[in-house]
């Protein structure tokens, strides 16, 4: 499936029409147009966007590879060593070993 053919199809089931996803990328209805053609691909700030508008990967929006799924975008997260956990667990203990002391 194309880069065109994968914005149609996601716009579509968005239940978006080229206007209002134009709207939204702040491009003019004729872009999206020429884009779902594959006449074209827009910035890469707009490929951004619309992953995030339609909750897939940059990955599944730019290969052409197969007609796979969309994955879900992965959500935000802060990522944190195991050490980092157990220094704040060991820490925490200590805090409530400290309150039940008299």
């Amino acid at each position: 499936m194309t880069f065109g053919e994968k914005i149609q199809k996601l716009r579509k089931e968005a239940g978006l029409s080229q206007e209002d996803l134009s709207y939204q990328l702040g491009v003019s209805r004729q872009a999206i147009s020429k884009w779902e053609r594959d006449n074209g691909y827009p910035e890469t700030e707009k490929i951004v966007r619309m992953s995030k508008i339609f909750n897939v990967t940059l990955d599944y929006l730019l290969n052409d590879e197969g007609t796979q799924t969309p994955e879900p975008a992965a959500e935000q997260g802060i990522y944190v060593s195991r050490e980092m956990a157990d220094g704040f667990l060991l820490y925490q203990n200590g805090n409530i070993l400290k309150l039940r002391l008299p």
